[in-house]
This record gives C-alpha cells, sequence and structure tokens, in this order.
C-alpha cells in the first residue's frame, strides 16, 4: 500500500524508546525497542535516525543494537513511524554513557615500605568512596556532591542521599563483603550502579634481614634458606592488621613449635646463630592482641645450619 505524500504530525506519546539496559555503558552493545501503544504498526513504515542520519539498514525493524559511544558522548537515537493513512509518530532518545567506581580503603597495617595498598582483613575497617562520571543529556558533567546515592551491604540498604559519596562499615568475620552503589541525578536522567565483591585477605607475616651496616632489608626472606653468615637478625613485619594489635600486643617467636625466649629489645626481630652442628629448624612469630581475638598474624620460615 502506498504511502500519502502529505503526513500528520501525531503526539509522540504514543511512540517511545526502550533501552536495554536503561543506562548502557561505554563501548557495550545495547538494544532500542519502539512500543506503539495507541496502533498497530504491522503496516508502518518504521525508520531510524542516529543522531540525525537515517539508517536505511534498520528500516522496518522494531528492535535494533547499536554500540554505546565512549564516556561521556551523547548519541541521539530516533524513530519515525509512519502509518498507512498518513499519521507519523516519532520518539527520540539520548544516550550519554556513565561511568561509577568503588575505591576501597582499608584501616589495616603494612610496613611504611610497602609498594602495595593496605587490604582489608576479617573484621578490618573499611571506607568505600564513590567516583561517579555521569552526564547530562548533552554531555555536560553531573556534579559528584549533586547526585543521589543509595549505597547497599549484602543486598541491605546501608546509606542513601545527596552528596553521600563515602560509606564506613566494617569487614564480616567470615567471608566478604557485597557492596553496591547507585548514583543518579536527582531528576533521574542519568543512573549508574556499580557493584563489587570485598575479599577479606587473612593478616600474615613477613620476615625480613636487619643488618646492622645496611639496615632493614626491603625484600623478604624465603620461605626456605641456607643461613650463610655466622649470624642473622630477622625482622617480623605484619601485613593487613589492624593498627589497635600494637595495643595490647602478644608477640611470640618459636623454633622448632616450642616458645623461645627473646632478649632483643625489639620484639619483632629475633637473632639466629650458627652453633657449629648441621641442621634445619623451622622458625615462627606470631602477634596477638591480647582483647580481641581476630586481630592476629603469624607466619614462618625455616633455615638451614651447615658447618
Amino acid at each position: 500500500m502506498p504511502y500519502p505524500t502529505q503526513a500528520q504530525l501525531l503526539s509522540t506519546g504514543a511512540t517511545t524508546l526502550t533501552l536495554t539496559p536503561s543506562f548502557p555503558q561505554p563501548g557495550r552493545e545495547f538494544k532500542v525497542r519502539i512500543d506503539a501503544y495507541s496502533y498497530d504498526m504491522t503496516r508502518s513504515r518504521i525508520l531510524w535516525s542516529i543522531d540525525g542520519a537515517v539508517k536505511s539498514e534498520y528500516e522496518g525493524e522494531r528492535e535494533i543494537s547499536l554500540p554505546a559511544p565512549a564516556l561521556g558522548v551523547p548519541l541521539s537515537v530516533a524513530v519515525s513511524v509512519t502509518e498507512p493513512s498518513g499519521g507519523v509518530h516519532t520518539a527520540k532518545k539520548t544516550i550519554v554513557p556513565s561511568a561509577l567506581d568503588v575505591v576501597v580503603e582499608s584501616d589495616t597495617r603494612v610496613p611504611s615500605f610497602y609498594k602495595g595498598r593496605a587490604l582489608p582483613s576479617p573484621g578490618s575497617r573499611v571506607r568505600l568512596v564513590a567516583m561517579p562520571s555521569l552526564f547530562s543529556s548533552n554531555g555536560t558533567p553531573a556534579g559528584a556532591g549533586n547526585l543521589l546515592y543509595t549505597w547497599r551491604i549484602n543486598k541491605q540498604v546501608a546509606k542513601s542521599g545527596i552528596g553521600q559519596r563515602a560509606l564506613a562499615t566494617t569487614m564480616p568475620n567470615s567471608g566478604s563483603l557485597l557492596v553496591e552503589v547507585t548514583a543518579e541525578t536527582t531528576d533521574g536522567s542519568a543512573r549508574h550502579t556499580s557493584a563489587t565483591e570485598i575479599a577479606a585477605t587473612s593478616p600474615h607475616n613477613l620476615f625480613y634481614e636487619d643488618n646492622p651496616l645496611y639496615g632493614l632489608s626491603h625484600n623478604a626472606l624465603p620461605k626456605d634458606f641456607t643461613l650463610l653468615e655466622d649470624e642473622i637478625t630477622v625482622r617480623a613485619e605484619p601485613y593487613f592488621v589492624s593498627p589497635d594489635i600494637f595495643r595490647n600486643a602478644r608477640h611470640e617467636w618459636t623454633i622448632g613449635n616450642a616458645p623461645v625466649q627473646n632478649p632483643n629489645a625489639d620484639p619483632q626481630t629475633l637473632t639466629l646463630r650458627k652453633t657449629g652442628e648441621t641442621g634445619s629448624a623451622e622458625v615462627g612469630f606470631s602477634i596477638r592482641n591480647l582483647s580481641s581475638l581476630l586481630q592476629a598474624a603469624a607466619g614462618t620460615f625455616t633455615v638451614h645450619f651447615e658447618n
């Protein structure tokens, strides 16, 4: 059936575009579907336009797939539906991909020379900070402090409000922490949700040579090594423990699982000396807060003695 040359523009409310997902991510494929509420599209002519250019390859399609543009770059998707009677229905959507990162800050302790970040451990405090990149329909960045944030911990709402970018919480004594945060503009035009599972790292000790001439080595001793000099002073460094562990701490060195009296003034160091005998020994160190069973770290290494 031919289409009339004079088209009548009807209300756009009869035609809507639905995005899947509702807020596409940068570079990811998304779908756009036409929904008609007051007329039959079966014999209608459907034309799609992308950024103002008609795309003939999509003609007649009720649903199309498109790649989302880069972060903050607007993409305009429009559709025109012409009925056999000449009535024209239009709808338009502008997509501006967004992003939302979550920074995890832990209060656990690491050595001052350690280049990595402190990781959360069971029972430790963590601070979560949302880093959103949301945009208006014209690509203008939305101010992070003006967004509405909703935080969920293990699927339960923990905090919400405008400008609430940060959340402080405690790691569980066992298992991981599931965190979800949604940032959206107050008018709902842009929204992004980010979910992350935070795993707890077990506190542990690493061991370093503390040389009277060269100072503390920043390279950890291997788990198994041979003592070549007459003696070595070893320093234990706890990783990923609460700083509170040192307030009421118990330090214990063991050799062959038997506690040893440590004459060193620094309880985190132990001096091992050759005795003229050949053999091996497992050396261990543990530190724990006597007020909290969760605040503890342990570690061992094996040293071989040769004549």
